[in-house]
C-alpha cells in the first residue's frame, strides 16, 4: 500500500498540518479568530464539523493504519461529513446551490443537488457505522 511507503517523519507532518488546519477552522465560528460575520455562509455547527472533519483527518494520519483509534477518528469523521451532507441536503438556503445541468432550470437542479447530498450523507454514515463495527470487533 502506497501508506506503507510514506515515512514516519511525512505521515507526522501531514497529520500535524491537518490537524492544525482543522482547529484553525474551529477557532473561527467559536470567536476565537474575527473575520467578520457577512462571510459565514452556514450556521456556526456546519463550519465546526468543517474543522472536525479535517482535525479527525490528521489524527487518523498521527494514530496509523491499523488501531481502534484510528477506526473511530475516521468514524467521527465520516459522521461529521454526513452531517454536513445532511445540513445541505435539509436546510441548506436554495440561493447557495450553483452550476448542475444545463437547460434544466434551478429549482431542479436545487432539487437534484439535494438528492445528491443526501445520498452522499447516507454513504457516510454507513461507513461510520462499519468503521465502529470494525474497531470492536474480536481481534483474536
Amino acid at each position: 500500500m502506497v501508506a506503507d511507503r510514506i515515512s514516519k517523519r511525512d505521515r507526522r507532518l501531514w497529520g500535524a498540518l491537518l490537524l492544525g488546519l482543522g482547529l484553525l477552522a474551529i477557532a473561527v465560528p467559536v470567536g476565537l479568530i474575527d473575520v467578520g460575520e457577512s462571510s459565514h455562509n452556514a450556521p456556526r455547527l456546519v463550519l465546526i464539523l468543517v474543522g472536525v472533519v479535517f482535525s479527525c483527518g490528521g489524527l487518523a494520519i498521527l494514530f496509523g493504519q491499523h488501531s481502534r483509534a484510528n477506526n473511530l477518528t475516521v468514524a467521527v469523521l465520516l459522521i461529521a461529513m454526513g452531517s454536513i451532507g445532511g445540513w445541505v441536503s435539509l436546510a441548506a438556503p436554495p440561493e447557495g446551490f450553483s452550476g448542475g445541468i444545463p437547460l434544466l432550470p434551478h429549482e431542479l437542479n436545487v432539487k437534484l443537488g439535494r438528492v445528491l447530498f443526501g445520498f452522499g450523507a447516507a454513504i457516510c454514515f454507513v461507513l461510520a457505522m462499519w468503521a465502529v463495527r470494525r474497531a470492536f470487533r474480536d481481534r483474536s
